[in-house]
């Protein structure tokens, strides 16, 4: 995973943490920290996009979806973020609920596939204030960040393409018996009649969303039971097959009209099964706990103006194997209570476990209105 995010944010950290000790090096009185409450409560707009690695059971799919595919794709999404805080102790929180969901059409054996994420990611944290003065703060933190992640694939089938695609399939492998058709030479048949269904849920395909290929194998599972049906009926196929080889006349109208009988039967077994196949809903939802430690500073530039930057580390194989976040801004205060900030922030997670691989980095603009109170 890319640490540079990481490398940055302790960079800036330190610069702060010496403007600070530069700045209380030439004061000689030291504000009294007010001891009421103090609230704040901010509405977050992170305008970002997600790469990385998402997979099921093995089967992974790279991810690399921009901030405008995420907005057009957006069915819902709030954000909201909360700070409680007397003298140097505070308590941190943190919600983010985002939609998204898509519809891909085809003209194929697949006639539509419908996809939908959703993604809830909640923080509770407390933070002590290290360095408390005019030009700025320095705050440790640490908590509990919880990640629960919904994906979901449902695949409509093509009757009609379908019904076309065995149709041709079956005569293929009956002109292929008047020779010689090996069991590999039926694979070949059926991968090509097939292709598109195996196409529609390749697990390398690059998805729309950020989700992971739920269709698995289906695509080779239709190739599979289609084989079944095939390897079981090829005896009668063959014998229908040499009848109207080795018959004249009437007898070989007779043995045609059974070979065509013997197609339409078989033809229309391989349809219902690849219909059966593919016709399917599948859904999991994941989720997990990663504790982090951190880091947040803040430094005045004047009474109206600021910058912030915090970041935080965590995981250690609780819930992810390794976590990371890094958020930096430049604020503005419109008035005695209301502010504004702009930034980046990123969120790096390498998560592995009971069949769910999500090794992804989302990251983007960031734009917060808050208040004081």
């Amino acid at each position: 995973m890319n640490q540079r995010p990481t490398t940055a944010l302790l960079t800036s950290l330190a610069l702060t943490v010496t403007a600070f000790a530069g700045d209380n090096d030439k004061k000689t009185v030291v504000p009294v920290p007010d001891d009421s409450w103090q609230f704040k409560l901010a509405s977050p707009g992170w305008l970002a996009g997600l790469e990385g690695d998402i997979g099921i059971n093995g089967a992974i799919s790279h991810a690399d979806v921009d901030p405008g595919a995420i907005i057009r794709h957006i069915d819902m999404v709030a954000s909201l973020r909360g700070e409680a805080s007397k003298g140097r102790f505070g308590v941190t929180g943190d919600f983010l609920y985002l939609s998204l969901s898509d519809g891909v059409g085809t003209n194929t054996v697949v006639k539509k596939l419908d996809l939908q994420v959703d993604e809830i990611i909640g923080e509770l944290g407390v933070r002590w204030r290290l360095i408390d003065s005019p030009r700025g703060s320095l705050d440790v933190t640490g908590g509990m960040r919880y990640i629960n992640l919904h994906q979901q694939l449902v695949v409509q089938a093509n009757a009609e393409r379908i019904d076309e695609a065995s149709t041709r399939l079956v005569d293929a492998v009956s002109d292929g018996l008047r020779t010689v058709l090996t069991s590999a030479g039926l694979r070949e048949l059926i991968a090509s009649e097939v292709a598109t269904s195996i196409e529609a849920f390749d697990p390398n395909r690059p998805s729309t969303l950020p989700i992971a290929p739920l269709g698995g194998r289906l695509g080779d599972r239709a190739r599979e039971r289609i084989q079944e049906i095939l390897e079981a009926r090829r005896a009668e196929l063959t014998a229908a097959v040499r009848a109207v080889q080795q018959s004249a006349g009437a007898a070989r109208v007779q043995a045609q009209a059974r070979l065509n009988e013997v197609r339409k039967e078989i033809g229309k077994a391989v349809a219902n099964a690849v219909e059966d196949k593919l016709s399917t809903r599948v859904a999991r939802t994941d989720d997990w706990f990663d504790p982090y430690v951190g880091l947040r500073a803040r430094y005045n530039f004047n009474d109206r103006f600021y910058a912030t930057v915090k970041g935080d580390v965590g995981g250690f194989g609780v819930g992810s194997d390794f976590a990371w976040q890094a958020e930096a801004a430049l604020g503005c205060r419109l008035s005695e209570r209301i502010f504004a900030e702009a930034g980046y922030r990123a969120l790096g997670m390498d998560y592995d476990h009971d069949g769910l691989t999500y090794n992804v980095v989302t990251h983007g603009a960031q734009v917060t209105l808050g208040i004081n109170f």
